[in-house]
């Protein structure tokens, strides 16, 4: 499961930097030059990620759709939505789903909101790459102290001014080829 949340903060991260920005980012800016470039834009994109800690490894692929605090991420089986009030995890090869309150979140404030996502609080080192002569991400690699390594690689990475209604939400509905969805919600629980 951290290496989900790991996909999902570094891809986010990633989102920000879809745009090409006016002066071309340094590394001491931060993600600043991100989040001043996809601002009210649907960002679209492709990862891979692989993440090393010393005693174990994982390695997968997805996709992410962000929009200002919004998302849709996709790893392996799994879904992940938050469209701002609810928030949805999705097993398809289970056909589970489970559905909380949530809210729009920017995971792109700062460097330590993005990190904290993952339980990295005290990084080694953080390196972001970017495609020459653009503020896109190409990759992102957080060294870990004590070992490790997490590496993300970002592509096809689009931009749409509009928002699509449902994008950010689950509907099992939408999935006739899963005829006995479980889902728990726990909207009205709290």
């Amino acid at each position: 499961m951290r290496a989900l949340s790991v996909i999902l903060a570094l891809f986010l991260a990633s989102f920000k930097a879809a745009g090409i920005a006016a002066a071309l980012p340094s590394p001491s800016d931060g993600l600043r030059p991100f989040a001043d470039a996809i601002a009210h834009k649907t960002v679209s994109l492709r990862y891979s990620f692989n993440v090393e800690d010393g005693a174990a490894s994982s390695a997968g692929e997805g996709t992410l759709v962000y929009r200002d605090g919004a998302y849709a991420l996709s790893c392996g089986n799994l879904l992940f939505c938050n469209d701002g009030s609810s928030q949805w995890t999705v097993d398809f090869s289970a056909a589970e789903a489970v559905v909380d309150n949530a809210q729009r979140v920017d995971f792109l404030s700062d460097e330590s909101a993005l990190l904290s996502l993952f339980n990295v609080r005290d990084p080694l080192l953080v390196q972001v790459s970017y495609v020459p002569g653009t503020s896109l991400v190409r990759k992102i690699d957080i060294r870990l102290r004590g070992g490790g390594d997490i590496i993300l690689n970002v592509s096809d990475i689009s931009l749409q001014e509009e928002e699509v209604e449902g994008q950010f939400s689950f509907d099992p509905a939408s999935f006739p080829q899963q005829e006995d969805w479980f889902v728990t919600d726990l909207r009205q629980v709290k």
